[in-house]
């Protein structure tokens, strides 16, 4: 009977002699056509990578042995060597280490709870495996259990700090099975008696958690949030930025489930979130950590309007004073508010905020226009197509579309994508962005792709003559009943608004804030509007968004003429001819009726034929939203020669006849309406001419 050890596994391949090895591959190589003497010119550095891991795994077979024995004194030993050879080692020393048998033996380790220097030594190991191999994580992953069992009953707190070192490294790949573990609740237990470095990794184990909680998963991390609100106080700057991270990620997550948000937010996270924003240290509180509290407050109000009232009721004018000027005190009427130096970023979430105080605008009429001007972060990417063997586009799914296009924007040329085209078998395509190509590896075949950033218009919205039916809006039952509240703060934000408009040169944040006065007017009063007029240059602001070359101030300053002229027409009529909003759109509407070869001024009995190519704001429109040029031809019936106001209606005629989206048609009626009204024409003659022309 022999008395020889079983053989391990992998014992063959480590009892080869390196020489071998280099001779194997040398005759691998000449079987495939290689000349003998290439091997020649890197021997030396062959024998010496072999003979190295030769040593390194002959050394690591040896620790198993050891790990496998029965007496804890040689175990102790041998996880003491696996951890020096693991923190001096690298993926090339450490090649063919025998992960998958160690991991296992490791873990048995961690269960002698009557040792602990094992267990902590155990625990370092399964670190150092995950720091020096990255890989391995896929094995480590059977640790978490234990590991979380070391945080729920603390024995050691040196080894309860290790199992956070080690967890922290698998949540950045495995966090859906710490969560579903309850690692969460086991990671913030004890959050307070543990170091500081201890108390960072729990917290970034729970951001990385909450990238993957859903509205199913609320039993797995409500009740840490009281725990999570309680170090919204700390004065550690990575301890706070991560604990708003781990608020960032859950209300992304849970926004589309308002019940889950509003249980979210029960324990005071709104108010602790206010106190953060005001009394926050500049030490603490970076610019990173600033704009992402206000992320967090604007997305919240943005899908539970009912926490969006009760933050107006706790001083919410105040609150947005502070963040602008730097104080509550209220800003003095006539005189221009000093902001304070905020950045671009900051200053499009604080106005962020402010929208989302504000009840939303209508999505039908000339507010429809706002589905294209602002998408969702979908949307942003561009649209990737490729042609079919039928010599048909086919679009590309929405996780190729991100790939391809973040591929693109970092500039690479070649994107790897796996698919299934013309089968049910996944097949590798290699897009080459350089030349516009799709290659299938297997076949050859060649696909021609293209890409789009335009975005789907939807029409129908523009001739709906009935509202929608739309949530309800708390802050809509507000406005109804306090409204002096509501008063209050629209009039801290339209001084605050404007000032930073004018001083503002980032094209975003001027659309935000044209954003919330176009919220602030629409749903005043007509006699709120009257004061606001008093009080601040509209008109005139208004002109010069109509006279700007930015297609979306233009079409802000046509919605802005449109609520305007409905509140207080008569006011506005005046006022509009005065500060030059007239001039204005007489002046958008001549650019479209100058014609190659005509006179700028038509004869009232000429007969105009006309083509939508052929006048520049048409072009300018056209080219923003992506509507392809319709050749329509009009021809406008003639006019009786008493034209003092037959200049305007054919310069209004023609420009509406020009463009081919029919909702610029019905932002810009109303503005030719106007000035008909101003000039008292009220001939229906022309009424039914320009309502032909427009349909």
């Amino acid at each position: 009977m022999s008395n020889n050890a079983p053989e391990q596994p992998g014992d063959e391949a480590l009892n080869n002699n390196p020489e071998d090895d280099i001779a194997r591959l040398q005759n691998l190589l000449e079987a495939r056509g290689v000349p003998p003497h290439v091997l020649t010119s890197f021997g030396s550095r062959m024998h010496l990578f072999l003979n190295r891991s030769s040593s390194n795994m002959s050394h690591a077979q040896q620790l198993l042995v050891k790990l496998q024995s029965k007496q804890e004194t040689q175990q102790l030993d041998a996880c003491v060597e696996l951890c020096q050879m693991l923190v001096m080692g690298n993926e090339e020393t450490l090649a063919g280490f025998p992960v998958r048998q160690s991991v296992p033996l490791l873990i048995n380790l961690l269960s002698v709870e009557d040792n602990m220097h094992l267990m902590l030594q155990a625990c370092r190991a399964l670190t150092y495996i995950m720091e020096s191999l990255p890989r391995s994580t896929s094995y480590v992953v059977e640790a978490i259990p234990h590991l979380l069992l070391k945080l729920k009953s603390i024995q050691c707190m040196d080894v309860a700090e290790q199992a956070l070192a080690a967890l922290d490294m698998l949540s950045k790949k495995h966090a859906k099975s710490i969560l579903q573990s309850g690692g969460l609740s086991a990671c913030l237990c004890f959050i307070d008696f543990f170091s500081l470095n201890a108390q960072r990794s729990a917290l970034n184990i729970t951001a990385n958690c909450c990238q993957v909680v859903t509205a199913n998963d609320g039993h797995l991390f409500m009740e840490s949030i009281p725990v999570l609100i309680s170090k919204l106080n700390t004065q550690d700057k990575k301890l706070l930025e991560s604990c708003c991270l781990t608020f960032s990620r859950l209300v992304e997550q849970l926004k589309g489930s308002p019940g889950m948000v509003m249980e979210l937010c029960k324990d005071g996270l709104i108010t602790n979130l206010q106190q953060l924003l005001l009394v926050g240290s500049p030490t603490v509180m970076t610019s990173n950590v600033f704009t992402m509290v206000l992320r967090i407050l604007s997305t919240v109000f943005q899908h539970c309007t009912s926490l969006a009232t009760e933050f107006i009721k706790q001083d919410a004018s105040g609150t947005i004073r502070s963040l602008l000027v730097g104080n509550k005190t209220p800003v003095e009427i006539g005189l221009t508010p000093t902001l304070l130096h905020r950045s671009s970023n900051e200053q499009f979430e604080i106005l962020c905020l402010c929208a989302e105080l504000l009840p939303q605008l209508p999505k039908y009429g000339v507010f429809s226009v706002d589905n294209m001007l602002s998408g969702t972060e979908d949307e942003k990417h561009r649209q990737w197509f490729y042609r079919d063997s039928g010599d048909s586009w086919q679009s590309f799914s929405k996780a190729d579309n991100k790939v391809i296009s973040a591929s693109c924007d970092a500039g690479e040329t070649d994107v790897v994508l796996s698919m299934k085209l013309n089968s049910s078998v996944s097949c590798d395509y290699t897009v080459d962005l350089s030349t516009m190509k799709m290659e299938n590896e297997e076949t050859g075949e060649i696909y021609d792709i293209t890409s789009s950033r335009k975005k789907t218009f939807i029409p129908e919205l523009l001739h709906s003559t009935s509202k929608d039916k739309e949530k309800e809006d708390c802050r809509l039952t507000l406005l109804n009943d306090e409204p002096a509240l509501y008063d209050e703060l629209c009039q801290t934000m339209l001084l605050l608004l404007f000032e930073v408009y004018r001083s503002s040169a980032t094209p975003n944040v001027r659309y935000r804030c044209l954003h919330c006065l176009l919220r602030i007017i629409y749903h005043s009063r007509a006699e709120s509007i009257k004061s606001i007029a008093e009080l601040l240059p509209l008109s005139s602001t208004v002109a010069g968004m109509l006279s700007s070359q930015d297609s979306r101030l233009v079409i802000y300053g046509l919605q802005l003429s449109e609520i305007l002229m409905k509140k207080q027409p008569v006011l506005f009529a005046v006022y509009f001819k005065r500060e030059g909003v007239m001039h204005a759109v007489k002046k958008i509407l001549a650019e479209t009726s100058v014609l190659p070869g005509r006179s700028n001024v038509a004869s009232p009995s000429d007969t105009v034929s006309i083509s939508s190519t052929s006048t520049i704001v048409s072009d300018k429109i056209r080219s923003f939203v992506g509507s392809p040029p319709r050749p329509t031809t009009i021809v406008l019936p003639p006019i009786n020669p008493d034209t003092r106001y037959s200049c305007v209606l054919r310069a209004g005629a023609l420009f509406l006849s020009c463009i081919s989206l029919k909702f610029m048609r019905r932002l810009l009626i109303s503005i030719v309406m106007m000035q008909i009204k101003f000039y008292g024409f009220s001939s229906q003659r022309h009424m039914y001419w320009i309502r032909e022309t427009m349909y």
